[in-house]
């Protein structure tokens, strides 16, 4: 498990947590099955996380798939925290 110390004591997040703050589903398969093509992972990517629609085709296309790299979800939600005030540039 996954424990925070903060000020106030102590934290730990559990599957309910992510849940609810990330509305993640917590059952059922972790990974599709299926394959998804470029533009069909683009719309998850719009649908689920707002995303500029033409950035999401253009990163899925680059994989020639329904999917992302680790690296390119890390810089957009690094901009997000910046914009939002919440990381030094």
């Amino acid at each position: 498990m996954s424990s925070f110390y903060l000020s106030i004591g102590e934290i730990t997040i559990t599957l309910d947590d992510v849940l609810c703050l990330l509305h993640i589903p917590i059952d059922g398969k972790f990974q599709f099955d299926e394959k998804l093509t470029s533009q069909e992972g683009a719309e998850y990517l719009v649908k689920d996380l707002w995303l500029d629609p033409d950035e999401c085709v253009k990163e899925t296309a680059k994989l020639h798939s329904g999917r992302i790299t680790y690296a390119w979800l890390l810089i957009v939600f690094q901009d997000c925290l910046r914009d939002a005030g919440l990381l030094a540039n």
